[in-house]
């Protein structure tokens, strides 16, 4: 079979060793001048082509020298370890983003063994995030903003109570030919309409562009309703409250 990897000496740059890739011609330094150490490189990585099941067995062993739980941490495992490092609402944003469906394939995976492949497509799946910028036709001038006409934005809410805490589902949608600027969610008591705080809100404060639909998920403590149904209302910059 042959070999994937050649080494090559240049003398020109001291007698640096490289490993050239006679599948790309890629030719990347070692770092050593060394030929016994580059040799020992080179056959490593002829290696793990042939073999790379085994190869995989022996990089385990040698990492689990000096951490014993590598072979068998997950991806669950490192995310759950972060989100204990943070506090209040923010530990809980870190909650809430664990659970997108995008990690749910990934999360019991063992870090070590994780393909590439498999992280593109949590990648691909996840949420993006989003900025809008706004720009006037003169450098700094924004004043036209002001001129923007009202856009309609419809709204619909789903809340359920879980336990202690009250869960609230907002589908929101711009069916005007007008950007919805700074369009903002408020969780409310139904019957006072007095603001319920603490409250966390998986996005605000968003602009919604001409046809645009948005789900936003609202999370808070039942004790914080004061013994009355949670709902939701939505305004804006250029946006009646609803």
């Amino acid at each position: 079979m042959k070999t994937r990897y050649r080494l090559i000496c240049r003398g020109i740059r001291g007698g640096a060793y490289y490993c050239v890739d006679t599948k790309t011609g890629k030719r990347t330094s070692l770092g050593t001048t060394n030929a016994d150490d580059a040799q020992q490189v080179i056959e490593a990585k002829n290696n793990s082509e042939r073999q790379p099941v085994l190869n995989l067995q022996i990089a385990k062993a040698y990492l689990a020298g000096s951490d014993n739980g590598i072979t068998t941490r997950t991806w669950e495992h490192a995310i759950e370890a972060l989100t204990n490092t943070k506090q209040g609402a923010n530990q809980h944003r870190w909650k809430t983003a664990a659970k997108d469906k995008a990690f749910l394939a990934l999360l019991p995976q063992v870090i070590i063994e994780t393909k590439g492949e498999m992280i593109l497509k949590v990648l691909q799946m996840g949420t993006v995030s989003t900025n809008v910028y706004l720009r006037g036709i003169e450098e700094g001038d924004y004043r036209a903003i002001r001129q923007l006409p009202k856009a309609r934005v419809k709204t619909t809410t789903n809340a359920v109570q879980q336990g202690t805490r009250w869960i609230l589902t907002t589908e929101l949608s711009n069916s005007s030919p007008t950007p919805a600027i700074m369009t903002r969610l408020k969780a409310v008591r139904e019957q006072s309409g007095d603001r319920i705080l603490p409250a966390i809100y998986s996005d605000n404060y968003i602009a919604l562009m001409p046809g645009e639909r948005r789900t936003i998920t609202t999370e808070l403590n039942h004790a914080d309703t004061r013994g009355e149904k949670p709902r939701i209302v939505v305004g804006g910059f250029n946006v009646n409250q609803a």
